[in-house]
């Protein structure tokens, strides 16, 4: 389970990622960074937006921003889905997934 719980606390992590990745400081555009990444965490939880965060770096890219992390989204969750056996509990009640 992911300890980021906030935007905040996303933007930080995606912050120092690109710090890693990058070799410099992410300068921050508060407004935007923290909304893109709040609607995410409503969308899809913390701990898959965790996973995409860190699948976005692992790849090379031009560009790292809040920005093209959202648009890069879908696939990511792609990449970084659980495999079948581990979403079902309940083979019978499942079956239609």
């Amino acid at each position: 389970m992911s300890d980021l719980k906030t935007p905040s606390e996303f933007l930080d992590r995606f912050a120092s990622l690109y710090k890693d990745k990058v070799g410099e400081f992410y300068l921050r555009t508060y407004g935007r960074d923290q909304k893109i990444l709040k609607d995410l965490l409503s969308q899809i939880g913390e701990d898959r937006l965790e996973a995409c965060l860190r699948a976005y770096f692992d790849r090379n890219e031009k560009i790292y921003s809040p920005v093209y992390f959202k648009v890069a989204i879908n696939d990511l969750m792609q990449i970084t889905r659980r495999e079948k056996k581990e979403i079902l509990k309940n083979e019978e009640e499942d079956r239609f997934l």
